[in-house]
């Protein structure tokens, strides 16, 4: 990751995080290349590694940004999340191009990206129903934002529930039940969606 990028990328997290909503939107294009970056020199350096796990690659690109500037650490729940939404966004956009998802490769770089099995009952071992997952995790968004982030950061980034917990400010346990009630009502809206678009 290049010097300038990565001050920049500092600069609009604090931005973002004081309150500046307009900065998100030049934060996300910066991040998303700093996460391919950090991908690439992954691989670079472990030729024969076919996955790469997403907390892997999401705390090494935010190591980087520290090394740049130790200041911006109390930004660090602000960039798991962004994070979170590139990485699901990666997925979809892989799921688009090959119709299906699980197992393709996310980056474009020969390598999968392994994300928690359980993620199965609601996208089915294919993944095929991707799109749908994200268009209802858009309007659980609406209902309760914290929950959505939690999912994600547990979906996408790959973050155990007591990372989330400490990033969120949360015990393990309230994590546990909220990760329930999204699985859960995720799996009920997209099952709904299934019996709709059957009939």
């Amino acid at each position: 990751m290049s010097g300038p990028n990565t001050h920049r990328i500092t600069a609009l997290l604090s931005r973002w995080e004081s309150g500046d909503k307009p900065a998100l939107d030049q934060l996300e294009p910066l991040v998303h290349e700093a996460l391919l970056f950090t991908a690439r020199r992954l691989l670079g350096n472990e030729w024969n590694k076919p996955t790469l796990e997403p907390a892997e690659l999401v705390n090494e690109a935010w190591i980087k940004i520290l090394e740049a500037d130790s200041l911006v650490m109390a930004s660090r729940g602000h960039f798991y999340n962004l994070a979170g939404r590139i990485m699901k966004r990666f997925l979809i956009n892989r799921a688009v191009a090959k119709k299906a998802a699980k197992n393709h490769d996310w980056l474009g770089l020969g390598v999968v990206l392994v994300y928690p099995e359980n993620l199965d009952e609601i996208c089915g071992a294919d993944g095929t129903i991707l799109l749908e997952l994200d268009q209802a995790l858009d309007r659980f968004k609406l209902m309760d934002a914290r929950k959505e982030r939690i999912f994600n950061l547990y979906c996408f980034c790959g973050f155990q529930q007591d990372q989330i917990a400490e990033l969120e400010h949360l015990s393990v346990t309230t994590v546990k039940r909220e990760l329930r009630f999204t699985f859960a009502w995720l799996k009920s809206e997209l099952d709904e969606g299934d019996s709709h678009a059957k009939n």
